[in-house]
Parts: C-alpha cells; sequence; structure tokens
C-alpha cells in the first residue's frame, strides 16, 4: 500500500567545540551525561525521546513546506537535558536549522490538528494550542480532561471546522477503541474500534483520519460516520520510537524513527515519506464463470490483488490455455476491481489447464 518516496539526512548533532566545549567545574559547570563524549563517541547530544513529527508551509529555494522533528536530548551541559526542534527541506530532505522550544519537562507530545495547528499534551492529561514559531501555549486555548468527561486525554486530534475532537482518552484506554467528540461542548459523538491501541492519530483530509497502532497497523477510518474504511500494515517498524505525521501538502505518510547510533555518536535517525499506492502482490486462480462445454465461450476471471487486499487497476493479465480449449479473446487489462476476464473456447471434450501472468506499471 505504501512505497517510499522520500528520506531525509540524518538529525545533526553538536559537537563540544560548537557549544561551549567540555564542562570540566562543579554545580552548573558540571559534565553532564559524560559517556556521551567517552571515546570513540565525540558528540555533545543524543536522542532521548519523540515528541512530534509535523509539516508546515514555509517558503524556501526549493520547496514551499518544511518538516519538523521535536524531542528531547541529553546532553553534557546542565541541566542534561534540552526539549529541541529540527527542520528539514520537505522536498529534498536537507537538514536546514535547529532551535530550543519553552516547553516545560511536563510538556509531552504534540499532534497537528485538521487546519494544521500543533497540539501539546501535558502530564496531568490535559492538552494546549502552541505557536508553530516559537512553540509557546497560545493563552485561552487550554483543554482539560474534565471538559470531555474523562481523567485523561492522551492522543487528540482537532477538527474545529466541523466542531469535533478525535481523541484517544483514558476511557478509551485498553480497549481498542477512539472516540470522537463534540469540540465545544465535550460530548461523546461515538466510539470507533481499531485494530489496536492507538500511538497517534493523523488527519487526512476533512472527514478521514489514520490511526496508527503499537501493532503495527493502521487504520483510515471516517470519523464522521464511525466507519474503518481500511486496515493496512505501517510500512515504518512498530515501537514507542516512532512518531508518524501525514504530510497534507504533498499526500504522503512521514516517520521518524529512532535507532542507534554510530560509534562516533552520530545520529542516524532519519524522516521517511511514503506514497499510498498500490503495490501487486499476487493475482487469484483463473476462474471460469461458466461451466466448460464443447463449442462453447466460457468467460475466465483473474484478479490482480494488492499488498493489502486492494485492487490492481490497469494490470495487463495474460491467460495461458493447454488441452482442449484456445484463448478466444484478451482483455485490455484489469477493471478498476482489479478484475480481468479472457474468454476461452472449449474445442472438443475434455480437460484444459489454466495459468496466468500479469506485468504491472509502476505507478510513479
Amino acid at each position: 500500500m505504501f512505497r517510499q518516496v522520500f528520506q531525509s539526512s540524518p538529525v545533526r548533532y553538536r559537537l563540544p567545540a560548537e557549544w561551549n566545549g567540555i564542562p570540566n567545574g562543579g554545580g552548573l559547570q558540571s559534565l553532564y551525561n559524560g559517556y556521551l563524549v567517552t571515546p570513540p563517541r565525540i558528540y555533545a547530544e543524543e536522542f532521548n525521546q519523540i515528541n512530534g513529527l509535523f509539516v508546515t508551509q514555509e517558503k524556501t529555494p526549493t520547496a514551499d513546506a518544511v518538516i519538523v522533528v521535536v524531542g528531547v536530548t541529553n546532553r553534557i551541559y546542565w541541566p542534561g537535558w534540552d526539549r529541541l526542534w529540527w527542520k528539514f527541506n520537505a522536498v529534498t530532505g536537507e537538514f536546514m536549522e535547529r532551535g530550543a522550544t519553552p516547553s516545560s519537562y511536563y510538556d509531552y507530545d504534540l499532534f497537528q490538528a485538521r487546519d494544521g495547528s500543533l497540539w501539546q499534551r501535558s502530564i496531568l492529561g490535559s492538552f494546549f494550542q502552541v505557536d508553530p514559531i516559537n512553540f509557546a501555549e497560545i493563552p485561552g486555548t487550554r483543554r482539560e480532561p474534565s471538559d470531555f468527561g474523562v481523567i485523561a486525554v492522551h492522543i487528540p486530534m482537532v477538527d474545529r471546522q466541523q466542531n469535533l475532537a478525535v481523541l484517544y482518552t483514558s476511557t478509551e484506554a485498553g480497549a481498542n477503541k477512539v472516540g470522537v467528540y463534540n469540540w465545544t461542548t465535550g460530548a461523546l459523538i461515538r466510539h470507533i474500534n481499531v485494530g489496536g491501541t492507538p500511538t497517534d492519530i493523523l488527519p487526512e483530509d476533512e472527514r478521514r483520519c489514520y490511526v496508527a497502532m503499537n501493532n503495527g497497523l493502521l487504520n483510515l477510518v471516517d470519523y464522521t460516520s464511525g466507519e474503518v474504511l481500511h486496515t493496512v500494515r505501517s510500512p515504518a517498524p512498530t515501537g514507542s520510537d516512532v512518531a508518524y505525521a501525514w504530510d497534507r501538502i504533498c499526500r504522503r505518510l512521514l516517520a521518524f524513527q529512532m535507532v542507534p547510533n554510530a560509534v562516533d555518536g552520530a545520529c542516524q535517525s532519519v524522516i521517511r515519506g511514503w506514497y499510498p499506492v498500490p503495490l501487486a502482490t499476487h493475482l487469484t486462480k483463473p476462474l471460469p464463470l461458466r461451466a466448460p462445454r464443447k463449442g462453447r465461450d466460457v468467460p475466465v476471471l483473474v484478479r490482480a490483488v494488492g499488498d493489502a487486499g486492494e485492487p490492481i487497476a490497469g494490470a495487463s493479465v495474460q491467460l495461458s490455455v493447454t488441452g482442449d480449449a484456445a484463448i478466444a479473446r484478451h482483455p485490455a487489462g484489469s477493471d478498476v476491481h482489479g478484475d480481468s476476464i479472457t474468454t476461452v473456447h472449449c474445442d472438443a471434450p475434455g480437460t484444459m489447464n489454466l495459468s496466468a501472468s500479469a506485468t504491472v506499471e509502476d505507478g510513479l
């Protein structure tokens, strides 16, 4: 279902020489996390936790958008940690710049709403909108769990245009479902059962969102009707060290995963991007739609199927026949349902053996 089309350069760690050297004092001037600069390691920081991944419009010489990773680092300077953002060109994947966020140690993950706004979750289960430039809390936007009748909100996806919020809260926890709530009143509208424990909720358009789960599955959900449209396997590895985003500008799935650093401590974690395109994997066995009889034209059905069970349109299916039959008419290609029907003429009483193959052109 997904084909990789993008990869960024790795996040860049800073060297002590680019910063303040290696601390050698006491108190606030002490060396923190000394393992970071113990040979052969040479960098002054490393990833400790991912807080978010999102796409925002920003004009550069080669792109109209940027991708931003937000996370917590361990570092050799007081207080031993930092929360930073890293910005990448959305077309070339080139690292552009970094900066610090004003979030406290008790402000956690960032989530992108349908309108592109950013919302951050706190340790007490509330969430609030942040400025996309400086990541400061926007006054008057904080929503408490009690607004929705729950103890804590773990994952929020806000759709203010439709006055809805798709939430994974303490109420849905452990039940493999998400809740659709009225944004103004906080009233629960419906629950939607999903295929695992949600780890992220990504707005895809004005009524659909992807729900990423801890078992590596993605559900595409119509949250206005409560329907699960389909389920696919995520192209990214499973685990708590993966952050997802849906790129509304290029319409692709993005994921950032923390992977082990290089021997010298250099970061090797990158952002990857995939287009949701059909990926053909197999054909069904040829199926005669009428009983073969001498002198009869028999339609034979073959269906081209993708990796998520989706139909593959436009596949050039070739049917081969041996025995007491011959091909009378080939189809132009599989239709929108993935179906290809070849007409076989039965020449005489006896048997016929059918086999099929297909050629699928790259969709990109």
